[in-house]
């Protein structure tokens, strides 16, 4: 099947799937630390409780209609990735709508071993990094490794990109083609679709099959006071340009918790945004979906 293929199957189209490819459900401590962050640097009137439990950001997801979720628990420290690795499989074997994403820190022993736990052992689609939150160069040369066994595994490795000033570093998309290059089986997907910069990330696209961009933040209204009314209005005309040239390409997740405003209002900002029911079918939910099935059926 084509990571790229334009046609639906009957079983995606029958339904008619949410899947937030980008959502941070924690540790109870770890969680209420994230939503306090959230309060502090992004949103002051953040409206998730600090201490909003799990069950009820579950019942908040069948609310919405979300049919599957995937879910990023970042170890910021070396010493963390194997507890957090462990609570995201039981996580994902309590709540099957739950579908967990593997952490390691660049940092951690033998990294390689975390992704073979991850990939082989839990049934993880995928791993997810933060070289902000984690402070590593992805394309350093001594993390390739890494990256290789992912794509020896077929899984999907998810990358932060873009909020470079919020962030206050800088991380040039253009470090990661030499990954692309170096394992050209990687399934990379750009979150937050490097934005305000999201041009950039669509030449990706038009150059790799194998690089998809999730639209996390994309819409939000707060990300109006993160940069220039300008460069925000063309921003979102290169990502509808875009999502129109690639409509199989681009995924939407919340963030949530931590995102920028309730799980109903983002949704809601997709809505908005005034894409065609087809593609904004396929943006939240389809493409997600398609490419889950691409990796369960690799070997």
């Amino acid at each position: 099947m084509s990571l790229a293929a334009d046609t639906r199957s009957p079983a995606v189209e029958s339904r008619r799937l949410i899947v937030d490819c980008h959502a941070h459900l924690l540790p109870p401590a770890r969680m209420e630390k994230l939503i306090r962050w959230a309060r502090r640097q992004i949103n002051a009137a953040h409206p998730v409780a600090d201490a909003e439990s799990l069950e009820s950001l579950l019942h908040e997801y069948t609310e919405a209609g979300v049919t599957r979720l995937w879910n990023f628990a970042h170890a910021i420290f070396p010493e963390e990735t194997e507890a957090l690795n462990a609570w995201n499989w039981r996580l994902g074997r309590d709540h099957p709508q739950i579908m967990p994403f593997g952490t390691c820190h660049p940092l951690t022993p033998d990294p390689r071993a975390v992704v073979d736990r991850c990939l082989g052992e839990y049934g993880f689609i995928g791993m997810k990094f933060h070289p902000f939150v984690q402070r590593f160069v992805p394309w350093e040369e001594r993390f390739f490794p890494i990256w290789e066994r992912i794509a020896e595994h077929g899984r999907i490795v998810v990358f932060h990109t873009g909020f470079e000033d919020f962030y206050g570093g800088a991380l040039p998309l253009r470090g990661f083609e030499a990954i692309l290059r170096a394992v050209p089986g990687l399934l990379v997907v750009f979150a937050h679709a490097n934005y305000p910069n999201v041009a950039e990330a669509f030449e990706f696209i038009a150059r790799y099959p194998n690089v998809y961009v999730d639209a996390v933040n994309v819409f939000a209204d707060l990300t109006r006071t993160m940069v220039p009314r300008a460069d925000r209005d063309v921003a979102l005309a290169q990502f509808r340009e875009g999502v129109e040239r690639f409509p199989d390409r681009v995924l939407f997740g919340t963030d949530h918790p931590a995102g920028m405003g309730t799980l109903a209002g983002m949704y809601g900002e997709v809505h908005a945004f005034g894409l065609s029911p087809d593609l904004e079918r396929r943006l939240l939910g389809e493409n997600a979906w398609r490419l889950m099935e691409c990796v369960r059926g690799r070997p």
